[in-house]
């Protein structure tokens, strides 16, 4: 049982307040609230809209708040398409623009990070990112080398192991067991989120994972956003450890926060998470 389930609520619930909606970029959509600014929740590899839960919504008083499904993951449209960087963030763009949202702040958690810090770095029209858990590391070798130490999966992953794809495939092709299946693999996590992590396709994340290695700027990225960027991470993380994001980014100006937490931190610390966002969402 995951230990702190009763503050997380399911936002596709029926009682759960905002619209769900998809739009013409096929991107499944969130929304609540219609003023103020614009608040973009982008989730991370292998999760959904789900993953922010209803904490969040309180943010909605003056705010309107956009939560998405990446391209290829949970409600979203899965297309034969190049699943990297710059796909995911095309397809947000678009996604926004559809909406009228002209200037928006981006809040983005591991693999969404990522996302969140291309869009507003190459993409531009954005205010603020708020980055959980970025996956910045030196370089390729030190991100597989690192990954691979985590675990089976991790390390299959890091080594582009022919055992993954056999394994996504079933998956695919036994969705729904999958999808019971997976809240009992993943306890820690509540129910629904952990059955949204297998719907993606072997395309969507293996293409995702390697685009995060391969294309991930964070560099130049992170010197082009300055002061509009926050990083956040888990003082526990062993997915996406601080230290790495330090050593990337060397001497730019860029304010690194470690906060108590894993790699979890806007599932888990909620509270916590939403007064960085609400710094730069004033």
């Amino acid at each position: 049982m995951w230990p702190l389930s009763p503050r997380w609520q399911d936002p596709l619930a029926a009682t759960a307040e905002g619209t769900v909606f998809k739009s013409r970029a096929g991107i499944r959509v969130r929304q609540i609230g219609s003023d103020g600014t614009a608040l973009v929740f982008i989730h991370g590899l292998g999760a959904s809209l789900r993953y922010w839960g209803t904490a969040y919504d309180s943010l909605a008083v003056k705010r309107r708040l956009i939560f998405v499904d990446l391209a290829g993951f949970g409600g979203s449209d899965k297309p034969a398409a190049p699943y990297d960087l710059e796909f995911h963030s095309k397809m947000i763009a678009e996604t926004l623009d559809e909406l009228g949202i002209a200037t928006r702040s981006l809040i983005g958690h591991s693999a969404g990070a990522a996302v969140a810090m291309r869009l507003a770095a190459v993409l531009g029209r954005t205010a603020n990112v708020v980055a959980f858990g970025a996956p910045i590391f030196p370089s390729d070798d030190v991100a597989r080398a690192h990954l691979a130490r985590l675990g089976m999966f991790e390390r299959a992953m890091a080594e582009g192991s022919p055992m993954m794809s056999r394994m996504c495939r079933f998956m695919c092709d036994h969705r729904e067991l999958s999808r019971r299946l997976a809240p009992l693999l993943v306890p820690r996590l509540p129910a629904p989120v952990a059955s949204d992590g297998v719907d993606h396709t072997w395309a969507s994340f293996s293409s995702t994972f390697n685009s995060l290695l391969r294309d991930f700027d964070a560099r130049n990225w992170a010197e082009d956003l300055g002061s509009r960027l926050t990083l956040v991470y888990g003082s526990k993380d062993e997915t996406t450890p601080a230290r790495y994001a330090k050593t990337a980014l060397g001497p730019l100006p860029v304010n690194i926060n470690v906060v108590r937490g894993n790699h979890h931190l806007p599932l888990y610390e909620p509270t916590r998470c939403m007064s960085f966002i609400k710094e730069i969402a004033q």
